[in-house]
């Protein structure tokens, strides 16, 4: 995990932050940089997912999956 926050700082996505609650920990935080390539990663997936559903699925499988999400919501 150490090597990971410390290429996320170095490519200037994240930072750390001392933790005021707990002096011995540190908190990590996005940069603007950081939530602008993460919003960019998220619309990407979002838009492979949906290429995939119109490519591969079935009508029918389109219509069990807008059921199936239907119930996923109720869990949230």
């Amino acid at each position: 995990m150490r090597l990971v926050v410390a290429q996320l700082e170095m490519e200037g996505l994240a930072d750390k932050l001392p933790n005021p609650a707990d002096g011995r920990s540190q908190l990590l935080s996005l940069t603007e940089k950081g939530r602008e390539a993460l919003s960019r990663s998220r619309e990407a997936r979002t838009s492979k997912i949906a290429d995939l559903i119109e490519e591969k699925l079935s009508d029918r499988d389109r219509q069990i999956l807008r059921a199936a999400i239907v119930v996923i919501e109720r869990l949230a």
